[in-house]
């Protein structure tokens, strides 16, 4: 799964056995299983279905009583207890976290909701299905490992609960599974707002009804075409009665392995870790014409048209181009929306905008394209060239005039930081682990840039968490690889010796047998 890189790293490779259980693969501190992994029967693996499944719900205060909000049938009591947070040298911090019916009061704490809202009047409160005390998922991960089948696996996910994950799963006896698995809720459409803006509590229609039972959610098993894969996109109709989100990813991921896949009719162990490590960007392609069409008036544009017109998409480290487009590709995103003012500058990084880019210069003429700054009336290949502009001007004032010096792998960093000592500058650069990496947001391999950090807009923080292969026809043949290491000591040589090999896509055995590991 691609998460956000920390260091130590965020798995801990262990394997388990005792009667009845043989399981080798990723661990979280504190969980008594294997979350990703396999057995010497089946093996699986992990990636976010991204549901939605937080709605926030605007309270409304009983203006007699600070110390009630309104229901749908009158005047409810908050849920109050309090938190005591523990501070070194200092009086402990105390404070009060309020609950209603839906879930905790955020509004306190927010504070952009202050903004937004009478917080003397009304409160936000947050929904989410992880804070439900019905919550099974440990139950779930520890009958997972000790599943002998496809079936018995499917029938541990049932207690999955929360975060809803779509699980790949293969057997010995060659049967492969894709199923998700989770709890969602199943809201009343008919009142228009499906989760996707704030639902006043006092009012019954906005409320979850019940969650969508395990059978309605997406599964497949041994599909004719004989392959599945899944890179976050969507796996259900977005007219289906109960959508799960609206916010898929774009599909360009799951694309280009379908394209990879397809390319031969066996794949090996080979074959597939190229997959893992392939760097080609269909979200680039899509938009090469504008990119290649684009005249800067700049005086470094002549001397690098040549390579700006041999890109393929390709976002190899070392690779010229990649810096370009990425550079021009983040400024002509800028040109188009930066009109949103704070809407735009508070969740660019946080959010994808290349969908609504792509939508945009779809239409040449698109009102967006215009320079809101300038007099003139710009179409988007007018906007594409005064990016191609900033970004010549960025990438000669951060690297110098040649071009020749300008590589993707010298930007675009995959950092796994310490928490909290990445905050510290003299103790963030012992403690992180930096290291060239290929790829973007839009790659298999992927290495999505920060792109609001003016001092390192490209560097990656979300990339491969792990990879691992399982070769269910010989499961000790499996292989594994993390972004640091396994120790989480920082002077320990263990704490960052996997970093090189996982950014070269490199992978080291995952067996069972004591007598073929080797210390």
């Amino acid at each position: 799964p691609h998460l956000g890189l920390s260091a130590p790293s965020t798995w801990y490779f262990a394997h388990l056995e005792a009667p009845g259980l043989n399981v080798i693969g990723a661990t979280l501190p504190g969980i008594p299983a294997v979350v990703l992994g396999r057995t010497d029967k089946i093996a699986w693996g992990f990636t976010n279905t991204g549901p939605d499944v937080q709605d926030l719900y605007l309270e409304k205060i009983d203006p007699d009583n600070p110390n009630q909000y309104i229901g749908p049938d009158g005047p409810l009591s908050f849920l109050a207890r309090e938190e005591i947070i523990q501070i070194k040298d200092k009086p402990p911090l105390r404070f009060v976290v309020k609950q209603t019916r839906h879930g905790p009061i955020i509004s306190d704490s927010h504070a952009r909701a202050k903004k937004v809202i009478d917080t003397k009047r009304y409160a936000l409160a947050l929904r989410w299905t992880a804070l439900d005390v019905e919550n099974q998922t440990l139950m779930g991960g520890i009958l997972m490992n000790r599943a002998d089948s496809i079936d018995s696996f499917k029938n541990a996910l049932r207690h999955h609960y929360a975060p809803m994950q779509t699980v790949a799963i293969a057997d010995v006896q060659g049967n492969i599974a894709l199923q998700v698995a989770g709890v969602a809720p199943r809201r009343q459409l008919h009142q228009g707002l499906y989760g996707v803006a704030p639902a006043l509590g006092w009012e019954r229609q906005f409320d979850w009804t019940a969650y969508l039972p395990f059978e309605q959610l997406p599964s497949f098993f041994n599909p004719t075409a004989e392959w599945l894969a899944s890179a976050n996109q969507e796996i259900i109709s977005a007219s289906n009665p109960n959508p799960l989100t609206g916010d898929w990813d774009l599909p360009f991921r799951y694309d280009r392995i379908a394209a990879m896949i397809g390319e031969k009719d066996q794949h090996d162990r080979t074959s597939m870790q190229a997959m893992q490590g392939d760097v080609l960007s269909l979200g680039a392609q899509a938009l090469l014409p504008l990119f290649k069409n684009a005249q800067s008036g700049h005086t470094l544009q002549p001397g690098i048209q040549s390579v700006i017109d041999r890109f393929d998409g390709s976002m190899s480290i070392d690779s010229t181009a990649a810096l370009i487009f990425n550079t021009w590709v983040d400024q002509l995103t800028r040109i188009l929306f930066s009109r949103l003012g704070d809407s735009f500058t508070e969740e660019y990084g946080r959010r994808s905008f290349r969908g609504a880019v792509n939508h945009q210069i779809s239409n040449p003429d698109s009102p967006w394209c215009d320079v809101h700054t300038t007099a003139e009336r710009e179409n988007c290949q007018g906007a594409a060239n005064l990016a191609l502009q900033r970004a010549l001007n960025d990438l000669s004032q951060r690297y110098g005039k040649s071009s020749t010096d300008w590589r993707w792998g010298t930007a675009h960093h995959a950092v796994s930081e310490h928490r909290p000592f990445k905050n510290i500058p003299l103790l963030a650069e012992f403690f992180n682990v930096s290291i060239p990496f290929p790829g973007d947001a839009f790659t298999v391999n992927v290495g999505r840039p920060v792109l609001n950090n003016p001092k390192a807009p490209f560097q990656a923080n979300h990339a491969p968490s792990l990879r691992a292969i399982y070769d269910l026809n010989d499961p000790e043949q499996s292989a594994f690889m993390l972004p640091t290491g396994q120790s989480g000591w920082v002077q320990s040589h263990r704490y960052r010796n996997l970093s090189a090999s996982w950014a070269t896509n490199q992978l080291i055995p995952l067996a069972m047998k004591p007598k073929q590991v080797q210390r």
